[in-house]
């Protein structure tokens, strides 16, 4: 007679199964996106665009973003011009990427009532301040155009961005300026300090100051990519500078 213990093979696969299936869930939720993009994310790369071009546009309010399709946004909304005139600003926003987006020349309705009044005040002395507020604007022009080539050029493979350190503290400033205004309103000065680079990764110190008053210390971070081009910039405030 055969003494020998025996098995049952069903029950010993039974915690096989198990962990087999919780690998293929691991697998399964691992491939998800690390960073999910929604709503949110659209308006900020859209008030970015609106916000950093020419036109010198900013405080964005009645901010309203519609989803319209899969991973598709339209975003609408008003900003205002150096002279707190608002005007309506439009985006469309598909894959994560900013399609299209336009501001109306023309000033949004609730904004005209003091243009003839003001129209009327133009004297000689208002004039002169005039013609020094266009050769600012010219000399500020010129250098952002300068900007402009430079970031396009390193975005073209031509020179070594992550070796301009000026260039980065720019961008980086740039980028936390973004996020300060959106935050807490218009920036009058933002001063980067003790800036070190580990890899791609910018980080140091700050102060900001408001044109409501007051000011802060703050740390910042800003991530870039090989090419230079700034993936995003953020910052915290300090107790003490």
């Amino acid at each position: 007679m055969d003494t020998r213990p025996r098995f049952n093979s069903s029950k010993s696969s039974r915690p096989q199964t198990a962990i087999a299936c919780a690998l293929a869930l691991c697998m399964t939720f691992g491939s998800a996106p690390a960073f999910a993009y929604d709503a949110s994310s659209a308006e900020g790369d859209c008030l970015r665009k609106v916000m950093n071009g020419d036109g010198g546009y900013r405080r964005a309010h009645e901010t309203k973003t519609e989803t319209t399709g899969r991973n598709a946004y339209k975003v609408e909304g008003l900003v205002q011009d150096q002279q707190d005139r608002n005007h309506r600003f439009m985006c469309r926003v598909e894959s994560r990427e900013v399609v299209s987006w336009k501001v109306d020349s023309d000033v949004a309705d609730g904004s005209k009532s003091s243009d003839n009044s003001k129209a009327l005040a133009i004297g000689a002395g208002v004039l002169a301040v005039a013609a020094v507020a266009g050769i600012i604007a010219a000399n500020h022009k010129k250098e952002k155009d300068r900007e402009d080539e430079q970031r396009r050029d390193y975005d073209e493979g031509r020179g070594q961005a992550l070796d301009d350190m000026d260039y980065l503290k720019r961008e980086c400033a740039r980028e936390v300026r973004f996020h300060l205004e959106r935050d807490h309103g218009d920036v009058r000065d933002l001063d980067l300090r003790y800036p070190n680079l580990n890899g791609r990764t910018l980080t140091g110190q700050g102060r900001v100051s408001f044109d409501r008053g007051g000011h802060r210390d703050l740390t910042y971070t800003c991530d870039f990519d090989r090419r230079g081009r700034i993936h995003d910039g953020h910052y915290s405030y300090r107790s003490a500078w």
